[in-house]
């Protein structure tokens, strides 16, 4: 046999191929195969260990002969890179992954491994999938295997996904460029950027890391122009994303937006911006999601984590927040997520599905281009200590049942005001609750309760609060529709509205309300009225039912006006007390337009003008009874509201409350220290009802003002005298009387007649605190 060295040779390099194959396949090692050829060949025999394309000569690696040898060699493997600043155009599909390994494109010569963001570590490695034909090819694709992990790569120009993931775990992708060149140019994928089914523990972006200490690993991605999603993800758990740009450009600006949504989340128990599983709690790591033709982030099922993410200016809404159980935001320092400048709201739940039970916590949400935050389907969602301001539509709108809007800063930015575009707080179903929001600088309502049943308002400052400042809306502070029923205004501090409270529908109450001045009578005064009543059957104080009365004063109108029929206004104070200005402008309750058989009966009434108007155009069946009057600077009742109304021989005359005559006191007289009163009422039986109710006020000075001191019936003749003793509360001052039929129309308090007694020897006085 002739020698001539080079048979030699070959026959040696493959003995210690063999050998060193047995050597490995002894120790069970992983290899790093190193590319270092920019074609796209496949390896000469995958399975041997050697990653070599056959082309002679010194051993050549492609990126597919590395991964067609990893496959096929099995255990877990590294795919370095010796060469850098090339690009690999495959013209059919590079293999499957389907064994654990790493392609790492970081260790391509002159990569910028200091660099701490992705948008500063330009990938030198590239896969430009453009020589493909069809529609389904991936840039790379992983399938039936764990524990694998990409970095470094520009992907981009594939008919298909960037990177897909199936049926796998623990796969992770960082510091790779997925639909944007290695030039900063657009170059979208056909599909997803990334798509996910069926991975367990998948990471796309930052991880953590535990050595030397506790921080955080990787870059993250950018993923941009994609033709569909930015990141898709459906089934398997735990998967996290963070620390990604999805939808901007290298520079981290504007006009590189997928063309559906940011990240789209199919599968359940996702972790977004916030990395889970550290011994000393999550670490966070924010996806900055921007510029998207569709929502930042859209989920079809629940129990996902959301926090700390930068949603901005996409297509849609922020996010659309389908399935229950989910966090967006989180109640710990730094866990906010910024939701902003989107189309559509800012957070939308239910827009897809019912969704209940979730939690939207302490995140910023401004200047969308609709709602701050809607919940269109879903119960138990809870709207928790966000801000959420300068909004072109409402802040938060509620289209379901029994959610909770509590503790929000509406039209606030770090306490300073900013408003919304419309209203603070839309209720359009039953059942929710609205608690301790402060509301200001809303275009429209602080709250509008548009229809539902038994929503509660409580604990609200709705634009001013109580110790005085104000912040108020362009509209009403609360309104009430006619839809709306049974709808409990509880404890709030209302002022600098246009009215403080409008109630358009029936049977709801308002209790307990500081309405145009702060807990320590502060003038936040209402720009109209303090609560305005179309509707019928409401309940405005009332403590013997349990509703607390209101203070109501300095609304530059009146304090109370009622429109609407059968209402109850009782227990309140209705301006100012006893040396105490807090009138509101005009009168203390005006009925009008109609308003018949409410009952105003046990307020405090002090105002700047009449205490109450019973107007022109008012019905019938108004009671008022037992209010205690002051401080006018008209009178405490006017019917008609024209001043004094004289009687009218045989009380003939028509009108509101049938212009009831107010009775006649002709004789008081001193008998033993007690008052004799003779009295009569003018008026027939076919103009009131019988028997009457007299009430006698007691008044120390010629004030228009007094309060009850003792109620009679007068049951006789109409037009005859009656005598009465009183024990009145002092030794002198005025006695003035007013008239209740039995249907409960209400006179006017009639003319005073001053009085004096001399008490018998054994009292000292006359003051009603004296124990006998």
């Amino acid at each position: 046999m002739l020698d001539d060295g080079i048979s030699q040779d070959n026959s040696m390099n493959t003995l210690n191929r063999f050998v060193a194959l047995g050597m490995l396949l002894a120790a069970g090692a992983a290899q790093a195969f190193v590319v270092n050829d920019i074609g796209d060949a496949s390896d000469a025999n995958p399975g041997d260990g050697f990653c070599d394309i056959p082309v002679g000569g010194p051993p050549r690696c492609t990126l597919r002969a590395a991964i067609e040898e990893a496959n096929a060699f099995g255990g877990g493997h590294l795919i370095e890179f010796s060469v850098g600043l090339f690009t690999i155009t495959p013209v059919t599909p590079l293999p499957t992954i389907s064994s654990v390994v790493t392609i790492d494109a970081t260790t391509a010569p002159g990569y910028n491994t200091g660099a701490s963001s992705v948008l500063d570590a330009t990938p030198l490695v590239r896969l430009d999938g453009s020589s493909l034909g069809g529609t389904t090819a991936d840039g790379l694709r992983v399938a039936s295997t764990a524990a694998v992990t990409i970095r470094g790569l520009a992907i981009f120009n594939f008919p298909d996904n960037g990177i897909e993931i199936v049926n796998s775990s623990t796969v992770e992708l960082d510091s790779n460029w997925i639909g944007v060149r290695h030039d900063g140019a657009a170059g979208g994928n056909g599909g997803s950027g990334v798509y996910v089914s069926n991975c367990d523990r998948c990471v796309v972006g930052t991880d953590v890391v535990t050595s030397p200490t506790i921080g955080i690993s990787g870059r993250g991605n950018l993923i941009s122009n994609n033709a569909e999603d930015g990141i898709y993800v459906q089934l398997g758990a735990d998967g996290q994303i963070a620390g990604n740009y999805i939808g901007t450009n290298p520079a981290g600006g504007s006009a590189f937006g997928n063309s559906r949504h940011g990240i789209q989340l199919v599968g359940p128990d996702n972790f977004l911006g916030i990395i889970a599983g550290t011994a000393s709690g999550p670490i966070t790591s924010p996806n900055y999601i921007e510029y998207n033709a569709g929502d930042g982030i859209r989920t079809t099922t629940g129990t996902q984590r959301i926090h700390v993410n930068e949603i901005f200016a996409n297509g849609g809404n922020g996010i659309s927040l389908n399935g229950g159980s989910s966090e967006v935001g989180d109640s710990v320092a730094g866990r906010r997520n910024l939701i902003a400048a989107n189309a559509g709201h800012g957070i939308h739940v239910g827009n897809l599905a019912t969704s209940s039970g979730n939690v939207i916590e302490e995140n910023w949400i401004y200047q969308n281009q609709q709602r701050g935050v809607q919940v269109s389907a879903g119960s138990n969602n809870s709207v928790v200590f966000n801000q959420i301001f300068d909004n072109d539509n409402d802040a938060v709108y509620l289209a379901d049942e029994d959610n909770t809007v509590q503790g929000n800063e509406i039209g606030f930015l770090n306490g300073s005001l900013v408003g919304n575009g419309a209203n603070g707080i839309v209720v359009a179903a039953g059942g929710n609750l609205l608690q301790g929001n402060r509301i200001g600088g809303m275009a429209d309502d602080g709250i509008d309760v548009v229809s539902g049943v038994t929503s509660t308002i409580t604990g609200n400052s709705v634009g001013a609060q109580q110790d005085g400042s104000v912040f108020g809306n362009a509209g009403v502070g609360i309104r009430v529709r006619a839809a709306a029923v049974n709808t409990q205004i509880l404890d709030n501090v209302i002022g600098d509205n246009s009215d403080g409270v409008l109630l358009e529908g029936a049977t709801n109450d308002v209790c307990g309300n500081l309405i145009g001045l702060g807990s320590s009578n502060e003038n936040i005064g209402n720009a109209i009225e303090g609560i305005r009543v179309l509707g019928g059957a409401n309940v405005i104080g009332d403590e013997g039912a349990g509703c607390t009365g209101n203070h109501i004063g300095f609304n530059a109108s009146d304090g109370i006006q009622v429109h609407g029929d059968n209402n109850t206004i009782r227990d309140n104070t209705i301006g100012g007390q006893r040396f105490v200005d807090l009138g509101n402008g005009r009168g203390g309750v005006l009925l009008t337009d109609g308003a018949s058989l409410n009952d105003v009966s046990d307020n405090v009434v002090w105002n700047n003008d009449d205490g109450i108007r019973v107007g022109s155009t008012a019905g019938t069946g108004n009671r008022l009874e037992d209010n205690n009057f002051g401080g006018h600077a008209d009178l405490a009742i006017d019917l008609n509201d024209d001043g004094d109304t004289p009687n009218d021989a045989g009380d003939v005359d028509s009108g509101p409350n049938n212009m009831q005559n107010y009775p006649v006191i002709s004789q008081v007289d001193d008998v033993g220290g007690q008052l004799s009163v003779t009295y009569f009422v003018d008026s027939g039986t076919g103009q009131s009802t019988y028997p009457l109710q007299v009430d006698f006020y007691y008044n120390s000075q010629d004030f228009r003002e007094g309060y009850r001191i003792h109620v009679d019936s007068y049951n006789v003749a109409p037009g005859s005298n009656r005598t009465i003793t009183i024990d009145p509360p002092f030794d002198n001052g005025y006695l003035m009387a007013m008239v209740i039929d039995a249907d409960g129309n209400s006179s006017e308090i009639g003319v005073q007649q001053a009085f004096t007694i001399t008490p018998p020897p054994d009292e000292l006085f006359k003051d009603r605190f004296e124990m006998p």
